[in-house]
């Protein structure tokens, strides 16, 4: 049996990995589960783990990641004809793309920012996935809608009650990062659990309640061309044992937010249509407008550029973050 799990949202596609190895574990009382590097591996492994026979497992359950960053020109051909031959139809085989989206029904790689169109044979095993009956619908990135309903039925699910605007103020907070988001509500429902109410006041526990603020410094810093005031920030952000990745996730999302308002004011949107095409909340919109004074468009870019650039290394472990977060600073500026 085959699944197959794809798309952008790694989140849901890891929550629905959880949720299959589980049922997995409570069906079969001797079992054996294996991950494989889908990127660094050949046909004829996939097949030796598969005819591979052990006296106290009945069943295998084989998930192969990444797949498709194979640089092999034979393997998803070669993958083919093995499934096609029908015999694994007993083995349980989940294969994970948490970097492909479809555009316009094509399939594409995600890379480094950067989207690759696949190759027949790529697309010809694709097709051949999506197409087995166990697999899975894509996982979106979910809109704002979607994302808010995501939220609303988080609260609800455990009988908790919470406004469409709180609902708003929490993502205006902490954006779209759905790890983020889960950690975060449950923090909520633990802090209110008497209740069952969430409200306004409630979202102070919130761990970027108080961080969004010093995001806001941050970039006041960085429109100011503070760079000791910028530096002292970071430092205490750092120091507070903060999540370097989710830090940075904070300064993307913000100065993304100033990039947008910036370029629709320049277009002559007022701030009534800005807040209905951003959805964004009343405070965010007033404190980016602020904030847009402080920066040309063409910085703004360079800076959300060199941040994906970061957010890589990072992910990669090339490098110390606070280091290349301040040559970004001084890079950026240095071209203006």
């Amino acid at each position: 049996m085959i699944v197959f799990l794809y798309g952008e949202d790694k989140f849901r596609i890891s929550e629905k990995l959880k949720q299959l190895k589980k049922h997995f574990y409570e069906k079969n009382k001797s079992k054996e589960i294996f991950t494989l590097d889908g990127e660094n591996i050949n046909c004829l492994s996939i097949d030796q783990k598969l005819k591979s026979q052990s006296l106290f497992t009945e069943k295998k359950l084989i998930i192969i990641y990444n797949i498709f960053k194979n640089q092999s020109k034979t393997l998803f051909t070669e993958l083919l004809e093995l499934f096609n031959s029908d015999k694994y139809q007993e083995e349980l085989i989940i294969f994970v793309e948490d970097q492909l989206k479809l555009k316009k029904n094509e399939p594409h790689l995600i890379l480094s920012q950067k989207e690759k169109k696949f190759t027949k044979s790529q697309k010809e095993l694709f097709l051949f996935l999506k197409s087995q009956k166990y697999s899975l619908d894509e996982f979106k990135k979910l809109n704002k809608i979607e994302l808010n309903n995501w939220i609303l039925q988080n609260f609800l699910k455990d009988g908790f009650f919470i406004k469409k605007s709180d609902i708003e103020k929490i993502v205006s907070l902490l954006g779209d990062n759905l790890e983020i988001l889960t950690k975060e509500i449950k923090k909520l429902k633990y802090y209110k659990d008497k209740s069952k109410e969430i409200k306004t006041e409630d979202l102070k526990v919130l761990s970027s309640y108080e961080l969004s603020e010093n995001i806001f410094n941050l970039t006041d810093a960085l429109g100011t061309n503070n760079k000791n005031l910028f530096l002292k920030i970071l430092e205490n952000q750092l120091l507070s044992g903060i999540n370097e990745l989710y830090l940075l996730t904070m300064i993307y999302r913000h100065l993304k937010i100033i990039f947008q308002v910036k370029f629709l004011y320049a277009e002559n949107f007022n701030q009534k249509d800005i807040i209905a095409i951003l959805k964004l909340h009343p405070f965010v919109l007033q404190k980016a407008m602020q904030q847009s004074k402080n920066f040309s468009l063409f910085q703004l870019k360079n800076y959300l550029n060199k941040l994906l650039e970061l957010d890589y290394k990072i992910k990669i472990g090339q490098g110390n973050f606070k280091l290349l977060i301040m040559l970004i600073f001084n890079r950026v500026e240095n071209k203006l």
